[in-house]
């Protein structure tokens, strides 16, 4: 079973740009890898001399990066987190990559539990595709920011739109809100 977090880069204290939280300051936890790899956004990048095309975070999806992730459990993301800001409880922002693959994992839960119980507003961003149960109290006080992928991503629609998935995370929280919203799934 896994534990540690592979985590791409932990940063802050800064102003969240987007969203509900737009104007707060707050701390982001960026996870690595997602499952998806959005081409069609165009990103020009490169990993060990080969040109690739990505999302703007591939360095924290594209595998090719594994080597400056680090594995972290939860109270090493906590101290990091905890020392970055001078101000009382901070927003954290977990972000990636796609945050939902660790849903399971029970370094991650805590670290949400820990962030929650501490009192500070917990913001996942997700691209909504994933199924996750939110069963507990403190899961049900995380704000999932949901950012579902647009057909220019160029993933097709069976994978970047899981219906099933999305109204989970808008049911059961109460801070939940789609990101961007558009006029019809084939956007």
């Amino acid at each position: 079973m896994q534990t540690d977090i592979p985590i791409s880069e932990i940063f802050g204290p800064t102003i969240q740009g987007e969203g509900r939280r737009a104007g707060y300051v707050s701390i982001f936890v960026r996870v690595a890898r997602c499952n998806m790899s959005c081409r069609g956004f165009g990103v020009e990048y490169s990993v060990d001399g080969q040109a690739k095309v990505g999302c703007d975070s591939y360095y924290s999806v594209d595998r090719g990066f594994a080597s400056e992730w680090r594995s972290l459990s939860s109270t090493d993301i906590i101290d990091q987190t905890d020392g970055l800001s001078e101000l009382d409880r901070p927003d954290i922002v977990i972000t990636g990559g796609e945050p939902l693959l660790y849903w399971s994992n029970p370094e991650f839960l805590t670290l949400l539990k820990h962030f929650i119980n501490s009192g500070h507003f917990v913001t996942i961003e997700t691209n909504g595709s994933i199924c996750v149960d939110i069963e507990l109290e403190y899961q049900k006080q995380v704000a999932f920011s949901i950012g579902i992928k647009l057909k220019n991503s160029q993933e097709k629609q069976s994978k970047r739109v899981n219906i099933e998935a999305l109204r989970n995370l808008l049911d059961n929280s109460n801070k939940s809100y789609l990101k961007f919203v558009t006029s019809g799934i084939d956007a």
